[in-house]
């Protein structure tokens, strides 16, 4: 036994001098969260160089339990690592009196004499609470210790702290804005209900569902029945897809540039002169995709005849013939700007059809990587291989577009914007027929003229700006008021000072009155008040009782209201347009706006939530900068609601509408709706809507199926999600089959 441990040492001692030292693990690295995300060297004091380099002092923040050193003085002689037995260290926390560049630099020295141990240990327990946005302060501390004895007379006076600036920390976020609707939802969802009521409630929703996803119902397609030829019959005649794509060009190449209208029309002519003979075929995918597009505007009759004919096969089939078309490529042919234009359609057309926005986001980012490795981010004038002035301008349009859509389907689905930094300019505001393949670039118009082009060109002004502002609220554990309201009031800016083309009140011609220019003046706003609702959104969903968001809150509400207004613009009841089918674009709003819309809504709620729990009648909101104060009163706010509501009702029946939406929406208006929460009035509010759903059905001639017996269990649609609005956490699903959101004449699948 001896002899064999004995041999084993012998026998392991070479294998332990072959082997090297083991390294020592290395120290974690104590980097600030924008050097980590941008992998810059960091000095590890606060704020950093690099941070204070870029100009983004406000922003620079770190892990908790990573804290580093204040920064005492100017960036060229930073101040040395002290000893972690330095009982003088100053504490940073923000000033409120601070000039903004100054707030976090603010200090609070504790003398080294003045205070005990374990006093000395709370300031640094506040200093830690501060910065992880808990609700102590430093001034709360210090009036611990003044009912404490034994403390001595010299110790600095609360006075002399400055509290920290407002803030709000992501997981400090009101887990139920809603929580009598909440309440009631986990009731209503449960389906074993004790009141007979709200079980008949439900059994009607879920009746009028079933009967709407029968009458919507059509035929799958499959990919393996899908080709050219297959396609070639559902081509309309010649007149009608110059119809179809001037409706495309009118009303969908405004805020998204994708194609050169002159060169999508000299295509188009040289298919119908080629017919079955013809040779290119990466034609067909964009021809496909915008006939799909003008035909789902349905603001004429050969829109609804061309979306119906043959069963409704055109759009799915269009979708299916497009995919397999990317999916044949190879790598060589894949990356080249008619596949990347193509892709873009394909996301449009798939957006207008109400795919599921985790869907589009993924498309999405493909389309990002896809035009990253075509150098889109740079500016063709950076470029080593010469582009002619139509390529030049085509890569900018097309770069733009890449980054509105990965921002809004970001903020849509509240995930991280993936667009890096990049150096291509804006594109110039030009009409199509003034870009040719040779000579030199067309001088820009003024701002002051219509283009094609203009709304892109006056969105690429400030789509970096909108990108920073997206990604800084996401890079920090907390977000800092003071540093999100230089944003919004940036926006708010740029929203009063719109060219003359791009506003409501601006008429000069019959041009400037036409519905295209109505919705591309409504997609521009939309577009740049998205992203300022999401800045927005946490500070007024904040239970602040001292009002200190008011700003916030007054720009969130008014913004809701303003998307409030959009849908009179396009109801056929109201609004006098002047086309054959007005429901075509009162559809188009609702149905590629409708988390917007939602979003307005409950933001309208909360701010009737507020209002109802309150002892003053009238709440006003006194504001700073760009916002005027005003005052809104229960009814006022009511009135809103119930407008908004009303022509969900009407178009119960139409291609996108879903019961279930209206449902959670008027489950949540009920409920705040007066200072006592009374279920039996939600139960109330849940009859009429039955009621009216099922007059509004008779009246379009859709039947109401009762029998239910073989219905099949389906969860795709759209289901109320926190997403871009937290106001619908911890809301409660419908355990049973009740939304359509995908479903139109047509099968989506």
């Amino acid at each position: 036994m001896t002899l064999d441990n004995a041999s084993a040492t012998q026998d392991s001692a070479p294998s332990d001098e072959r082997n090297p030292l083991k390294r020592p693990r290395p120290r974690p690295v104590i980097s600030c969260l924008e050097c980590r995300r941008k992998k810059l060297k960091c000095d590890r004091t606060l704020p950093c160089r690099q941070c204070v380099k870029a100009g983004r002092s406000d922003v620079c923040a770190f892990q908790p339990g990573q804290l580093p050193e204040p920064r005492d003085s100017s960036y060229d002689d930073p101040t040395p690592k002290r000893s972690r037995n330095d009982q003088t260290r100053p504490l940073a926390v923000n000033g409120d009196d601070a000039s903004p560049s100054e707030q976090d630099n603010a200090t609070v020295t504790i003398p080294h004499d003045g205070l005990g141990m374990f006093e000395k240990l709370q300031f640094r327990v506040a200093h830690l609470e501060t910065l992880l946005d808990v609700d102590h302060t430093v001034g709360t501390v210090q009036r611990n210790l003044a009912d404490r004895g034994g403390v001595r007379r010299d110790r600095p006076e609360a006075s002399q702290v400055a509290l920290p600036q407002p803030a709000i920390s992501r997981h400090r976020l009101p887990t139920t804005v809603f929580p009598d609707a909440a309440f009631f939802m986990r009731g209503f969802a449960a389906q074993n209900s004790e009141d007979p009521r709200i079980q008949r409630v439900a059994d009607d929703l879920r009746c009028l569902h079933y009967s709407l996803k029968q009458f919507h119902k059509r035929p799958h397609i499959g990919s393996n029945c899908v080709g050219f030829m297959n396609l070639l019959p559902l081509i309309p005649s010649r007149d009608v897809c110059y119809l179809l794509s001037e409706l495309y060009f009118d009303n969908l190449e405004h805020c998204f540039r994708i194609l050169h209208k002159t060169t999508f029309n000299r295509q188009l002519n040289e298919f119908f002169l080629a017919g079955e003979t013809i040779q290119d075929l990466s034609f067909i995918p964009q021809l496909m995709a915008v006939l799909s597009m003008g035909a789902l505007l349905g603001t004429r009759s050969e829109c609804v005849d061309v979306a119906q004919a043959n069963e409704g096969r055109l759009i799915p089939m269009s979708i299916v013939y497009i995919q397999d078309y990317l999916d044949s490529l190879s790598s060589k042919k894949l990356y080249t700007i008619p596949i990347l234009q193509t892709k873009m359609l394909l996301l449009i057309l798939r957006w207008m059809r109400l795919d599921k926005n985790n869907d589009l986001w993924r498309l999405s980012g493909d389309i990002l990587r896809h035009a990253l490795i075509m150098n889109m981010d740079r500016d063709p004038s950076q470029l080593q291989e010469p582009t002619s002035p139509l390529q030049a301008e085509l890569r900018r349009r097309l770069w733009m577009t890449i980054v509105e859509e990965d921002l809004m389907l970001s903020i849509l689905r509240n995930m991280p914007c993936m667009v890096p930094d990049f150096t291509c300019q804006a594109p110039l505001n030009v009409d199509d027929d003034e870009l040719q393949d040779f000579g030199k670039p067309p001088s820009p118009r003024p701002q002051d003229e219509w283009s094609d082009s203009l709304c892109q060109v006056v969105l690429a002004q400030s789509v970096k700006d909108r990108l920073h502002a997206c990604q800084d609220l996401r890079s920090t554990h907390s977000i800092r008021y003071e540093h999100v309201l230089d944003h919004t009031r940036s926006f708010e800016k740029i929203l009063e000072t719109l060219p003359a083309p791009l506003r409501f009140s601006h008429q000069d011609n019959i041009a400037s009155k036409a519905p295209s220019r109505l919705m591309a003046r409504m997609e521009l706003d939309i577009s740049i008040r998205r992203p300022l609702m999401h800045l927005y959104s946490p500070f007024a969903h904040a239970n602040n009782e001292r009002d200190e968001f008011s700003e916030a809150r007054a720009g969130y509400l008014q913004s809701c209201l303003m998307l409030d207004v959009y849908q009179d613009l396009f109801d056929p009841k109201y609004s006098e347009l002047g086309v054959e089918r007005p429901d075509g674009y009162w559809d188009f709003f609702y149905n590629l706006y409708r988390s917007e819309l939602h979003q307005a809504v409950s933001g309208i709620c909360l701010e009737l939530k507020r209002i109802s729990t309150s002892s003053q009648p009238d709440t006003p909101i006194p504001t700073s900068g760009l916002l005027k104060t005003q005052t809104y009163s229960r009814a006022s706010l009511i009135h809103a609601i119930k407008d908004t509501l009303e022509p969900m009702v009407r178009r119960i029946g139409h291609l996108g509408a879903d019961l279930k939406e209206l449902s959670y929406l008027t489950i949540v208006f009920n409920s705040v709706k007066s200072a006592q929460y009374d279920p039996g009035t939600v139960v109330e509010a849940l009859e009429d809507l039955v009621a009216a759903c099922k007059l509004q059905l008779c009246r379009n001639n859709i039947p109401i199926i009762q029998d239910q017996n073989n219905a099949a269990t389906d969860t795709s649609g759209w289901t109320p999600g926190p997403g871009n609005d937290i106001a619908w956490t911890d809301l409660a699903n419908f355990p049973f089959e009740f939304d359509y959101g995908n479903e139109m004449s047509f099968d989506l699948s």
